[in-house]
């Protein structure tokens, strides 16, 4: 009898909604391997960037990796984990530009970065997984595609451009500044471009365009991401292209609305260098110490 009770409570343990048997996450420590490991079964690999007595590390470990489920991740990723601590651990992180920690990226089965994040919550790290499936299956897609074929690149580049990385920003940039590519191809490139994070510096070198469509597309999308796009429309005003500095003109003034500060169209159109250098260094002052908060 008290077998068959021990029995009912560990079914109806495993079957109580909010708990589960997650087996958590295992890593490895050899790097090289795990790559190697990865490249021949075509499988994505998850880093996990640590150090000795890291809180968050300590806290990403116990509220994340500890509770998925392990099993069914081993089956499409391989697992790695680096620590500053080890001298070649120092190497991959300088390699992979990774200077905070803990810091989660997925890298393609080639060991190419698709994502990454700074102490992801559980559901950002699934969300992680996810997007590193979805921007994978994208650039494979992309690389078996001809460039003649028109909608098949848009659609690959689309997919590329719903996943926020790094990876998609660079691939997406390249994309759009083809001049071999169908303007159709480098419009959406440049659609999907405008929806990645910290992208108006992009942005900004296609406002002189020779190409109307992918000039408007460039502006609006700047225009849309508001007072957060200053820094690259400053930098912008010190274009060797008049146009290019009219348009980063246009864009920014709204936020300012301090002709003396901003100047006017043409004096950014035609002024000298020297001159347009001193007026944008005070204007990057001004906005330095009015710039709302959060920006």
């Amino acid at each position: 009898m008290a077998a068959f009770v021990r029995l009912v409570c560990l079914l109806t343990l495993l079957g109580t909604p909010g708990l589960s048997m997650a087996q958590g996450l295992k890593f490895s420590s050899d790097f090289d391997a795990g790559l190697e490991k990865a490249k021949k079964e075509s499988k994505l690999v998850i880093v996990h960037f640590t150090q000795k007595n890291s809180p968050g590390c300590a806290s990403l470990i116990k509220n994340v990796f500890s509770n998925v489920d392990g099993m069914a991740i081993a089956k499409k990723y391989y697992t790695l984990r680096v620590s500053t601590e080890d001298a070649k651990g120092g190497e991959t992180f300088q390699k992979f530009g990774v200077s905070t920690t803990p810091t989660v990226m997925i890298l393609s089965p080639a060991g190419e970065e698709l994502v990454q994040a700074t102490i992801p919550t559980l559901n950002e790290f699934n969300a992680m997984l996810d997007n590193a499936v979805e921007l994978q299956a994208g650039l494979d897609t992309l690389s078996k595609t001809k460039k003649e074929n028109a909608a098949g690149m848009s659609a690959a580049l689309k997919k590329i451009g719903s996943v926020p990385s790094n990876r998609a920003r660079t691939v997406l940039r390249q994309h759009a500044e083809d001049d071999a590519l169908p303007e159709s191809t480098r419009r959406v490139a440049l659609d999907g471009l405008g929806r990645q994070k910290e992208a108006a510096g992009d942005l900004v070198w296609f406002l002189d365009s020779k190409s109307v469509g992918l000039r408007t597309i460039a502006f609006n999308q700047i225009k849309a991401m508001g007072p957060q796009a200053m820094p690259a429309l400053l930098d912008g005003l010190n274009g060797f292209n008049a146009d290019q500095r009219t348009n980063c003109f246009l864009l920014a003034y709204p936020h300012t609305k301090n002709a003396k500060i901003a100047r006017d169209a043409n004096f950014w159109k035609t002024a000298k260098s020297e001159q347009r250098d001193d007026a944008r260094k005070a204007w990057i002052d001004w906005w330095a110490k009015n710039k709302p908060d959060g920006n």
